[in-house]
């Protein structure tokens, strides 16, 4: 009787350590917790923090909108200038006046 018992235990154990190498430890997930943690702390920085991905994208938005605006503002002043240039110039062929406005032009978007 007392055998049957015995390998009945020991039976029962084997079962016991077969299903414990299978399964995953209480340390094991503790560990892949902490790293999840220590992961999504650092790409949330990244991301929302101070100099983060969010901060950098409103910056060229309004560095985008800002140099826009410029260059429409030169556009207009340049076709103002050619618009000028066209109706400044006397019979003779003297454009000394379209002269200076170029040179003018040309030195302030240099």
């Amino acid at each position: 009787m007392e055998s049957k018992d015995k390998r009945k235990i020991l039976k029962r154990q084997m079962k016991i350590s077969k299903i414990r190498e299978k399964g995953i430890t209480l340390v094991a997930l503790v560990v892949t917790v902490i790293l999840l943690f220590i992961i999504t702390g650092v790409t949330l920085g990244n991301v929302l923090g101070e100099n983060g991905l969010i901060e950098k994208a409103k910056k060229a938005i309004t560095l985008y909108r800002e140099s826009e605006t410029d260059e429409s503002m030169k556009i207009g002043q340049l076709a103002n200038l050619l618009n000028d240039n066209g109706d400044n110039t006397d019979n003779s062929g003297n454009n000394d006046n379209n002269e200076e406005k170029n040179r003018n032009f040309r030195s302030r978007y240099r």
